[in-house]
């Protein structure tokens, strides 16, 4: 088991990076998944702003005989956390995610106040773990020294 590594699936739900071939479809999607099974790596990334990723992890998933900690991120919404997330559950065919992060730090500072959904979300059971994706030191440090 190798936990220092995580899959990332923003491919399986849009083009994106460097893979010039495109979104793999659900044969490979599902080769994919069970090589890095075999290879140790039991967690995924993924979010609800990786266009429909969550449903095709679902949708393979439930064929597989594969088990992944799935950490998915809430993205820049206008809906609340709770709705997403439950979009999230169902395209997913869980109940509970492992982790589930703050994908755009801004949202975090023009309404801090969001955290709470987080923790309420947490301790209803649905998440195990939260945090933040960030990306920059500069952002680690309004977390570290906010009240």
């Amino acid at each position: 088991m190798n936990n220092k590594l995580i899959l990332g699936t923003v491919q399986f739900g849009c083009q994106y990076g460097i893979n010039s071939a495109g979104r793999p479809d659900e044969k490979t999607v599902l080769e994919i998944l069970d090589l890095a099974y075999h290879s140790g790596i039991t967690n995924l990334d993924t979010s609800s702003a990786y266009g429909n990723a969550e449903y095709i992890l679902g949708k393979v998933l439930s064929a597989s005989d594969s088990s992944f900690q799935i950490i998915s991120k809430y993205p820049e919404s206008g809906k609340s956390v709770a709705t997403v997330l439950d979009q999230t559950l169902t395209d997913l065919h869980v109940s509970s995610v492992y982790g589930y992060l703050l994908h755009h730090f801004r949202v975090y500072q023009n309404n801090p106040e969001i955290w709470k959904e987080f923790l309420d979300l947490k301790e209803r059971g649905k998440l195990k773990k939260i945090g933040f994706s960030l990306y920059s030191p500069s952002e680690l440090e309004i977390l570290l020294t906010d009240d």
